[in-house]
């Protein structure tokens, strides 16, 4: 299923002259999909929160967890079709890097403690108390690194997350970091190509799309920043991008 899905993306995921009937297509496909996907997993939920007998909490996990999964591949084909064919406007707002950050991590406080792996927010004492940027953007670029670091993870390993202000380039710098399998000197030319994966990582618990990192560098891209990332195997991980901030002029804009 999931070769056949890969394809038929990849011969519309190019653009060409069918990528607006493409987008439009997906837009308009997307809530007949996510609504009754969020019905699946709510439900899904409660009965494995309520249930008592373990023959019954099980498959709800398991229809929770896989309901989850599809309902991300449906956001990151719809997100991907957007940005190609320039349909995303950027909306930066004022406010709090460290409270977002710390918002942030509160959302993947149960996947992390689920495996059992530390989360560790590192914010350097220079940075500016509240920044103009596109948070929802952000966001979806830091959940994407965070899960994928925390997947990666070792059972009682530790996630680090730092983010930094350089000042000669008025610049913040994101970068988050782990202690996992890490990923083969070979395979780094091929991180941020779609629907890449490791053969080490085609596996459960490591199974996925292979859309995140491509679509979170477009996102950092989409914000005017660059994404890079430093790996090694049974070493981990470090995953750093860099957001430029504007200035007042840019602001009023």
């Amino acid at each position: 299923m999931w070769q056949r899905l890969q394809r038929a993306f990849r011969r519309g995921g190019r653009a060409s002259p069918h990528l607006a009937s493409q987008t439009d297509f997906l837009t308009a496909i997307s809530p007949q999909l996510r609504t009754p996907l969020n019905d699946i997993i709510g439900y899904a939920e409660y009965i494995h929160h309520t249930a008592t007998e373990p023959m019954i909490r099980f498959p709800a996990q398991i229809i929770f967890e896989s309901g989850n999964q599809l309902l991300g591949l449906v956001n990151a084909w719809l997100d991907w079709s957007q940005l190609e064919a320039g349909q995303v406007v950027s909306a930066p707002t004022q406010f709090a890097l460290s409270e977002w950050l710390l918002e942030t991590l509160v959302q993947h406080r149960a996947q992390a403690s689920a495996l059992d792996v530390r989360l560790v927010p590192q914010p350097h004492a220079n940075l500016p108390p509240s920044v103009f940027l596109d948070r929802i953007h952000l966001s979806k670029v830091m959940h994407q690194l965070l899960n994928n670091a925390i997947k990666f993870s070792r059972e009682g390993g530790e996630v680090k997350v730092v983010i930094e202000y350089r000042a000669p380039f008025h610049s913040l710098i994101f970068s988050v970091q782990d202690a996992g399998v890490g990923i083969p000197l070979d395979k780094h030319s091929s991180v941020f190509q779609r629907f890449w994966q490791s053969e080490d990582y085609i596996r459960a618990p490591y199974t996925g799309a292979g859309l995140g990192l491509a679509l979170a560098k477009k996102w950092v891209e989409f914000m005017g920043g660059e994404m890079g990332f430093n790996s090694s195997p049974n070493v981990g991980s470090i995953f750093f991008f860099s957001l430029p901030l504007p200035d007042e002029k840019e602001r009023k804009v």
